[in-house]
């Protein structure tokens, strides 16, 4: 049985290595021992739920009354933030509810890694209560780790769903036109500008709008990334830009993807793609604002340019700006990015679930609950919120030394956003993040251009998704 569920795991989380059949028939039944959630939440017995029936009518599911222990699979979670789960969280929750117990599972390593270990939990019969991710909720489902027990609980309980951005709600947490998970915090490559007033002002560059509903345009930044980027013969004083997020970032701006909607086809070659990635290669060979990481290294080493005053303007994710707002090392701004047809930043929501096969479902759902009322969880791992009006007083917070930091800016980029690559949720990502960043980095370089590379990677990407 043991080599059974490995073989389940790799198949799961590397689904190219197995036909779909095969996938299915094993998972389900390795997970058939499993209860439906509407058997669990109607189990009674001693220190059971309490969910009966009198004559004929079944009562409302109750929360466990004797001892109980919820098992929460939290990544994000460093030596410093345990501590404040346990304060924050466990302690809370067990003056809450003495009889109970959440007890923390850490989720450590890669995504990709941590799937693995989830897949295996389930398929051993011994799941954590309540999870956030790995992945968004078409990934989980797809490959059966989540429980469809919370959208019948977000129903009953009549929970506020219209909290979040739209978009990146049905986006990521809904699937099949049920809710899966609940979005708690933001994570993503790319969320907006920062820029170094001083260094704009001295080289007369107007500072970009601050409001998001109308950013600069992508020929005005590059206008002003050149004019900021000062050279002497082949080596460089400063970049207009000091990094490029990551190149996945880009295709939103054009409204391009590299999936379409159902995972099936390749859409790298199409027109909005090919310009996508014709102005994205351009700013590190045609106009040279921004350097590869090699040509970065040589020149400058490991040094952080925009702390160090080598680089006049940064994109940064949700989770980085600390780096440059804590102890800041320049009078800093923000702005949106620049729009292709459009300016979205890269962003998506982290989300709790209850995966597949928990036995205390009620419990696990209070437990979720408890962790998203006043977006508890996301300040204990010290994150952005998931929640739209808690955003601007937790940027408020991050930024105390840099008054020009305006987090009315980053407020209304989360509002107005739209959702990150779709390819994200396909069970095929990873393996083709493997080959087309290989080709990314060829284009950074100058070693192919944009759209021979896209017309290349076509038939292999359409290989790995056909796999």
């Amino acid at each position: 049985m043991a080599t059974q569920i490995r073989q389940s795991v790799q198949e799961t989380v590397h689904p190219h290595r197995a036909r779909p059949a095969e996938h299915t028939t094993r998972r389900r039944a390795l997970l058939a021992g499993a209860a439906p959630a509407s058997m669990l939440l109607a189990a009674c017995g001693a220190g059971g739920t309490a969910g009966t029936q009198t004559g004929g009518a079944e009562t409302k599911p109750a929360l466990t009354t004797g001892p109980v222990t919820v098992t929460a699979f939290i990544s994000g979670l460093t030596p410093e933030l345990t501590a404040a789960w346990e304060t924050d969280v466990a302690a809370a929750y067990k003056q809450r509810r003495p009889n109970a117990t959440i007890a923390l599972s850490p989720q450590t390593g890669t995504t990709a890694e941590r799937v693995e270990k989830l897949v295996s939990l389930v398929a051993g019969g011994s799941p954590p209560d309540l999870m956030d991710g790995p992945r968004n909720a078409p990934y989980m489902v797809h490959n059966g780790l989540l429980d469809p027990a919370l959208d019948g609980f977000i129903k009953r309980d009549k929970f506020d769903t219209k909290q979040f951005n739209a978009v990146h709600f049905e986006n990521s947490v809904m699937h099949d036109g049920k809710v899966w998970q609940l979005p708690f915090r933001y994570g993503g490559n790319a969320l907006a500008l920062a820029v170094n007033r001083a260094m704009f002002a001295e080289a007369g560059v107007a500072l970009p709008p601050a409001d998001a509903s109308r950013p600069w345009t992508w020929d005005e930044f590059v206008a002003a990334a050149t004019r900021l980027t000062r050279r002497s013969g082949d080596d460089v004083e400063r970049y207009g830009l000091a990094n490029w997020g990551h190149f996945v970032s880009y295709p939103a701006l054009w409204g391009a993807d590299w999936l379409s909607r159902d995972f099936k086809t390749v859409t790298c070659d199409t027109p909005e793609m090919q310009e996508c990635y014709t102005k994205f290669g351009e700013l590190f060979t045609r106009h040279r604002v921004v350097g590869a990481a090699a040509d970065v290294t040589r020149q400058f080493g490991n040094a952080n340019l925009f702390n160090t005053g080598k680089a006049a303007m940064l994109v940064f994710g949700p989770g980085s700006w600390t780096t440059y707002t804590r102890e800041p090392q320049a009078d800093i701004a923000f702005a949106p990015l620049p729009k292709g047809k459009v300016s979205t930043p890269d962003v998506g929501v982290l989300s709790l679930g209850l995966p597949k096969g928990t036995k205390v479902a009620e419990d696990a759902w209070d437990v979720t609950k408890f962790l998203l009322d006043g977006t508890r969880l996301a300040r204990v791992v010290n994150q952005v919120p998931a929640t739209l009006q808690a955003i601007e007083p937790f940027v408020k917070g991050q930024v105390t030394k840099s008054p020009n930091a305006d987090p009315r800016v980053i407020t209304q980029i989360f509002e107005k956003a739209s959702g990150q690559t779709r390819a994200n949720n396909s069970p095929k990502w990873d393996d083709m993040l493997r080959v087309i960043t290989t080709a990314m980095n060829d284009l950074m370089t100058g070693k192919v251009a944009a759209v021979p590379m896209l017309q290349a990677l076509k038939p292999e990407l359409q290989a790995i998704v056909g796999r």
